[in-house]
């Protein structure tokens, strides 16, 4: 049992020093859209197109998404629900269908299904209740 209790605290320390990498990792991403989308406010918006920018504020918050995930996951010492994931799932491919303007219709319909797959499951779990 001792060996047990060891290696289960191992694999916790190991998961949170990765989880701050990468908690890392998404803070310099953050930065670095931040200063692409101040640069180009600088500059009139002469080097990017309506549909970049939109991409990079997007992106920006889906960013700040994982990190808050990050964030709760090594404050609370707990795992986030599967809501949050699912949040960022919708947020993802709504992303997806606002940058990604040019595909087919059969994409752009399995996109939209998937968005209404992840709902109906974001309702189910608030009527019957999280799994924990």
């Amino acid at each position: 049992m001792i060996q047990f209790n060891f290696l289960s605290k191992t694999f916790n320390v190991i998961i949170k020093v990765c989880l701050s990498l990468l908690g890392l990792v998404i803070a310099f991403l953050m930065f670095k859209e931040i200063w692409v989308l101040l640069s180009s406010f600088t500059t009139g918006f002469i080097d990017y197109s309506f549909y970049d920018i939109i991409d990079r504020i997007l992106t920006f918050f889906l960013f700040l998404e994982f990190l808050e995930l990050i964030i709760h996951y090594l404050s609370d010492n707990d795992h986030p629900t599967i809501k949050k994931y699912i949040y960022i799932a919708v947020a993802s491919i709504v992303r997806l269908l606002i940058s990604n303007h040019e595909t087919s219709q059969f994409s752009l319909f399995l996109q939209c299904s998937a968005i209404l797959v992840l709902i109906i499951g974001t309702v189910m779990l608030n009527l019957w209740g999280d799994l924990k």
